[in-house]
């Protein structure tokens, strides 16, 4: 079973709360002590909580990152304990916007780490890809949590406004909307701790149209408008646009507003590419010069936009868009899918035909790790009744294409399909068990062998030798092979059980530990050979 973990820096919203409960209930708070206020020293206080959780928090397979704390975190689980893990990232802010050089220098090493992200806004996209371009990424919109924003009814008489800065200054632009407030005569309600832009409100609270509520829910003030007025310089998630559609408002947003391609559904000019109060204000007076009718229609086509990302309805297809994540972060099965070309071949190799003439055993065979049917063919036409598996679907269906009398099936070598002794010969051949990581899945892959094996059936694979791992460096001499130098040092200086092998189609995560006749011995079987050759041991393995 995978063992998942969210890691999160401190409060997490409730919708990701949510959406990750899906897939774990496991939940590790990495916050630091909320009586620290400085900023630069509680971010020193969360790095050394870092380290200290690193070693407290017990391994897991996948983590969901949730902070810029636990980046660092999954950053120090994947290099300084070496765990064989995945770090997927729910990107809802603005950590890889900014251009100051020490943040960018801190970023680059934890981005190079992730295995996938989810963003809740396209805005996001470009940013994240200067730093890791090769990134698995998927969308996860912030939610409509509380559902009577729905039942609001905007006033359309009063044409009343809404502008949203919570725990700002000028990043959501609050004084753009200040500014707008002191040019027309409708009222204008301001939500948010302004008395952290104390110069704002100085200078603007004299006008008897505008009202600094302070930090006050905003469906109170959803009722008493009907513009949401968003001028943000940069706000990455938007959720304050979603709610407001949801409440029937009609959204003028500015370009660097997170939520803006839903706008965009809406009605194209309510992104303003400014920050010139004018440009708002330009449009509000548009706007206000519309009938109610069209007024109307307008604010119930922004609320059924948002209806597509109501609470309920992201959960539940967030375990969906995981599943999907994990595969996009699988790298052997994203390398194999795009190796078509390179093991397309029909031949056996002379090992390979000696062992079948002389182990395999009676008649019904798997042939697991297929590929595009290789040694499937070979096998059919020898005259066992064979089937052959793989789970990288590309390889699967040319292999169903070349060969389409062969039973050719999707499937992975550490949960198999089939019941118990089923087969009298599972054979994994050309080092495939070496790419089943992590190593739990190569020892569930064995048990699962002995599992579906007739009594005295036979289990037969390959594998590296450790000192004999690829790499795709030569010199010019051919008897001088720098590879073999290479993968000694890789394998004796890698701390977990594998190391990355590349290949003309992409990188390989790859076994290159000793490989012992142990691990087959543990599983239960009982009698064990094993045939050296060039760089590859071959295991013959007998159950009783």
């Amino acid at each position: 079973m995978i063992k998942i973990a969210i890691l999160t820096g401190g409060s997490i919203h409730k919708s990701a709360k949510d959406s990750f409960n899906q897939v774990t209930q496991t939940i590790y708070y990495n916050k630091s002590p909320t009586c620290i206020k400085n900023g630069t020293l509680k971010i020193l206080i969360e790095l050394i909580n870092s380290w200290y959780l690193c070693f407290k928090i017990p391994k897991h397979d996948i983590y969901l990152l949730n902070s810029p704390s636990s980046m660092f975190l999954g950053y120090l689980k994947k290099t300084l304990r070496h765990e064989n893990c995945k770090l997927i990232l729910r990107l809802n802010d603005a950590r890889f916007e900014s251009n100051f050089f020490l943040k960018k220098a801190f970023y680059k090493p934890l981005a190079k780490k992730l295995d996938g992200v989810f963003i809740i806004s396209k805005m996001l996209k470009k940013k994240l890809k200067k730093y890791n371009n090769k990134i698995p990424l998927d969308y996860l919109y912030t939610p409509v949590l509380n559902p009577n924003y729905f039942k609001n009814k905007p006033n359309f008489k009063t044409k009343s406004i809404l502008s949203i800065g919570i725990k700002t200054r000028l990043g959501k632009g609050t004084d753009i909307s200040a500014k707008i407030a002191s040019k027309i005569k409708y009222e204008v309600y301001i939500l948010g701790d302004i008395w952290k832009a104390q110069k704002i409100y100085n200078k603007y609270n004299h006008l008897k149209n505008l009202h600094f509520t302070g930090f006050k829910p905003p469906i109170n003030y959803m009722a008493k408008s009907l513009f949401l007025l968003f001028p943000s310089r940069f706000d990455a998630g938007g959720t304050s646009v979603i709610e407001s559609m949801a409440a029937g408002l009609i959204p003028i947003v500015s370009y660097k507003t997170g939520n803006k391609d839903l706008v965009e559904e809406l009605d194209p000019t309510l992104i303003i590419n400014s920050f010139d109060y004018k440009a708002y204000l330009n449009k509000i007076t548009d706007l206000q010069k519309l009938s109610k009718k069209e007024l109307i229609m307008l604010s119930n086509k922004s609320r059924i936009i948002a209806k597509k990302y109501h609470n309920t309805k992201s959960t539940s297809t967030f375990s969906t868009k995981f599943k999907k994540m994990i595969k996009k972060t699988d790298l052997n099965l994203v390398s194999f899918n795009n190796s078509t070309k390179i093991y397309d071949l029909e031949h056996l190799m002379p090992k390979e035909k000696m062992i079948i003439g002389k182990y395999f055993k009676k008649n019904k065979v798997l042939d697991m790790g297929c590929g595009c049917g290789r040694t499937t063919i070979n096998l059919y036409k020898k005259g066992f009744k064979v089937i052959g598996i793989d789970y990288a679907t590309n390889l699967i269906k040319k292999a169903k294409e070349k060969f389409p009398n062969i039973d050719f099936r999707i499937m992975n070598a550490s949960n198999l399909k089939f019941k118990n002794k089923t087969f009298d010969t599972v054979f994994f051949s050309y080092n495939g068990i070496d790419y089943l990581a992590p190593y739990e899945k190569r020892i569930r892959c064995m048990k699962e062998s002995f599992r579906i094996l007739k009594k005295g059936g036979v289990f037969i694979y390959s594998s590296h030798k450790r000192f004999y791992l690829k790499s795709p460096i030569y010199t010019k001499y051919p008897f001088i092979r720098i590879h073999y130098i290479k993968s000694m040092i890789h394998s004796i200086f890698a701390f977990n059980n594998y190391r990355y092998e590349k290949h003309q189609f992409g990188g390989l995560k790859t076994y290159c530990k000793n490989n012992s006749l142990d691990e087959p011995k543990k599983v239960g079987f009982s009698k064990i050979i094993k045939m050296s050759n060039k760089g590859t041991n071959y295991y013959i393995c007998y159950k009783k």
